[in-house]
């Protein structure tokens, strides 16, 4: 009886050691995978596709050697934070260190995502193009969507009709060798922005949908509901840090507009948010339940309108009377020479919208014309071809912004009520 219950004792305290050990090995575990940013606890939004690594090895549409020269430009580029770079930007804080609004700062913006050129042709790659600007600092996106009118080689563009990235010149001919994925391309946004490797990756990420053409929403609203229908699924790698539901209030179906603009941009760490100048009330003015993820009304956090209703900006419509815009679009030449007086009655006005300015497709803004748009006439976004303009135009482009990435506008441009 006595050799038994030492036994006993013996087997206990084995047992007891080894879960000792296996809870030792655990906790190791878990520490090793915070510290590299991984969260093993971790629940997957919709099944998404666990993130890729940031090479991963994707077959590019791209040309070698369009790669490589975005990657030259990338590295180029590059804040002080990345890996393998050439030349830095300054290493500064992060914008979101500080009070400043969203409505009060210019991001560095990508003219049109996933595109590497080289101009006046170019390629998209849905890859390489997204993760080389999050490297070289850019944390803003345009999405300019549009569709095919007709069937080209199915290896390189999508179906006719269907919401793609295009890249088209000054006068909508179609120049881009390829169109890219939406889907694609959010994915890889999704997968690489706020991984620790990426240069400010705590920072927000803006995406503005700019949709050039869709059918009729007068008489085809079926068609044009079906449209952003594919464009909101297309959003869906995006779910995880999209903006919505946060202690300043629900940020969905463009609801709090104002409080967005005007909260301190450290208010969305980790978050994308969502511009568009499509008219997506369609989907709340429908008695059929929808789900979220294929509601871009649900997506958008933020119309844009025409600063001028005389305009034709792709679908973007006037704001009707009784509402506010808070966010607008115009084409940048439309501001270029302004009288002084014009120019000064401009940025005042300006101070109460986040203004939207596009350039011409074909080549960037001249120096002294962002210049001009960023310290006087109070502009917000204005979005830069990083990959087929020559390195050092870009570079002195990017000095504009005081190498930031989200430079705070000039103090006497300034929304007051807001910093």
């Amino acid at each position: 009886m006595l050799q038994s219950g030492n036994n006993s004792s013996s087997l206990f305290s084995t047992l007891i050691k080894m879960f000792g050990i296996i809870l030792i090995v655990f906790t190791l575990y878990i520490v090793i995978m915070y510290s590299i940013g991984s969260n093993p606890f971790d629940k997957k939004v919709y099944g998404f596709l666990d993130p890729a690594p940031i090479n991963s090895g994707t077959t590019s549409s791209a040309p070698a050697s369009t790669i490589t020269a975005a990657t030259n430009t990338a590295n180029s580029l590059a804040p002080a934070t990345s890996s393998a770079v050439v030349e830095k930007f300054e290493d500064t804080p992060s914008i979101t260190t500080g009070p400043i609004s969203l409505q009060n700062v210019q991001p560095l913006t990508i003219k049109q995502a996933a595109f590497l050129g080289p101009l006046p042709e170019g390629h998209f790659d849905t890859e390489v193009g997204a993760i080389q600007a999050l490297r070289a600092g850019f944390r803003s996106f345009i999405f300019q969507i549009d569709y095919l009118d007709k069937k080209r080689d199915e290896n390189y563009f999508s179906e006719p009709g269907v919401p793609t990235l295009l890249y088209r010149g000054d006068n909508g001919e179609l120049i881009s060798q390829n169109s890219a994925d939406i889907k694609a391309v959010a994915e890889s946004i999704a997968n690489s922005a706020f991984r620790p490797e990426i240069p400010k990756n705590t920072d927000p990420v803006l995406i503005y949908l700019h949709i050039l053409r869709s059918p009729s929403i007068t008489r085809d609203p079926d068609g044009y509901k079906a449209f952003l229908t594919k464009i909101a699924i297309a959003l869906n790698p995006l779910a995880p840090n999209h903006l919505g539901m946060t202690p300043l209030g629900t940020f969905n179906r463009q609801k709090q507009e104002e409080i967005l603009l005007n909260s301190p941009l450290k208010a969305f760490e980790g978050q994308v948010i969502i511009f568009c100048n499509a008219d997506t009330s369609i989907f709340r003015n429908t008695k059929q339940q929808i789900n979220p993820s294929d509601d871009l009304d649900f997506w958008v956090n933020a119309r844009v309108y025409l600063y001028k209703k005389e305009d034709s900006i792709g679908i973007t419509t006037a704001a009707p009377a009784a509402t506010v815009p808070f966010a607008v679009v115009l084409y940048l030449d439309d501001i270029l020479d302004l009288s002084s007086e014009k120019e000064d009655a401009f940025a005042m006005e300006a101070k109460n919208h986040f203004v939207i300015a596009m350039p011409r497709q074909l080549s960037n803004p001249r120096v002294n014309v962002l210049n001009l748009a960023l310290n006087k006439l109070s502009v917000n976004m204005i979005g830069l071809d990083i990959f087929s303009d020559k390195i050092n135009n870009v570079k002195e482009l990017v000095k504009e912004y005081d190498n930031l990435n989200f430079r705070p506008k000039p103090v006497g441009l300034r929304n007051s009520a807001n910093n």
